[in-house]
């Protein structure tokens, strides 16, 4: 780290170790909280994704991580794995689990991902579709998840990358977490991601069930998490704080504003963003907050410049006092308070 004279405020200097890349928006679900399955833009060229590997490899970057939209429904996804191993990056992937069938997953553990976030938002089939807007898609991931499990198991050469749930809690499913977690007893996943439902208000929690989440259920899911051996990604369930003005910021959806109140924003240590059009941000959520975190653009600029850019330091020293979003995950406040190194979660 070093220090600003003017502000006296620290600003990041590491290199990253992880880059996240959308590469489409195009998807297999059409959710009720997300509404890139509408978008007809097109997913980044073979062409510019290697580029965008060989640049960040240039620039010390670790492990690549895919998304989307649906990052599996790349039509050179494999070719895309191929290249990445071959110049000696890990990867991960997020998907909705829909395309993780017997010949997809054979193949992927041939290169096998440091760890595969799938997104299951309920233990019940029905509330987990409708959520999703996609009929069988429960099914679908689930299945996935036993494949994993059964194929790696089943050979001795293969290994079995981290099965983690990515699940969005809503005021339809808070309460269903500890049965999510039991679940891992019959699927064998490892850990799950607590995430607030973000742009939706009619899906928030309101005073009166984050209260009963934090006193009846968090307690709950502590206790299935230790009974089943389950990682609960976020520093601990109580993901809407326990404050009374923790609580009152998370029932407008500004999960995060009391948080950056007294910690200050280190992600730029960690991570690094660039989405479908080459456009570089800090890291997963500030995207959504137009020119503020904007970086520059891989597709004009090369990474190592990009990250060493009067731009970046900008944005930096800005995330460091003050001009922070307010729906950060619950994951990276964790690795904001820890300063855990991302590779280690």
């Amino acid at each position: 780290m070093i220090s600003n004279k003017e502000t006296n405020k620290e600003i990041c200097t590491n290199i990253p170790y992880l880059l996240t890349i959308r590469l489409l928006k195009k998807c297999t679900a059409k959710c009720t909280m997300c509404n890139f399955w509408k978008s007809n833009e097109k997913e980044i060229p073979f062409s510019q994704l290697k580029h965008i590997i060989d640049e960040a490899k240039k620039a010390g970057i670790q492990e690549i991580c895919f998304t989307g939209g649906e990052p599996t429904l790349y039509p050179k996804f494999f070719e895309l794995v191929e290249y990445l191993i071959s110049q000696g990056l890990q990867y991960s992937f997020i998907t909705n689990g829909s395309l993780l069938t017997k010949k997809f997953v054979k193949k992927i553990l041939l290169s096998p991902p440091r760890s595969v976030y799938i997104s299951i938002d309920s233990p019940n089939k029905k509330m987990h579709d409708s959520m999703r807007g996609t009929q069988g898609i429960w099914e679908k991931a689930f299945k996935g998840i036993i494949l994993f499990n059964s194929i790696a198991n089943n050979s001795l050469s293969l290994k079995r990358p981290k099965i983690i749930i990515n699940y969005i809690v809503t005021n339809k499913n808070y309460m269903l977490i500890p049965d999510m977690i039991a679940l891992s007893k019959s699927y064998l996943f490892d850990e799950i991601n607590l995430m607030q439902i973000k742009g939706m208000p009619a899906l928030a929690l309101n005073k009166q069930q984050i209260e009963e989440y934090n006193s009846v259920y968090a307690p709950k899911i502590i206790q299935a998490a230790h009974l089943y051996g389950i990682k609960i990604r976020s520093k601990d369930p109580f993901i809407f704080g326990l404050l009374d003005k923790e609580i009152k910021s998370c029932v407008k959806m500004e999960y995060s504003k009391q948080f950056y109140q007294t910690q200050k924003c280190s992600i730029c240590d960690s991570m690094i963003f660039v989405e479908t059009n080459g456009a570089v941000f800090p890291c997963n959520n500030t995207p959504y907050y137009g020119d503020n975190f904007y970086c520059g653009n891989i597709f004009e600029n090369n990474l190592s410049s990009i990250l060493s850019s009067k731009r970046m330091q900008t944005v930096k020293r800005n995330m460091c006092g003050g001009l922070l979003c307010t729906c950060c995950d619950p994951i990276n406040q964790k690795i904001n308070l820890e300063k855990n190194p991302i590779s280690e979660m």
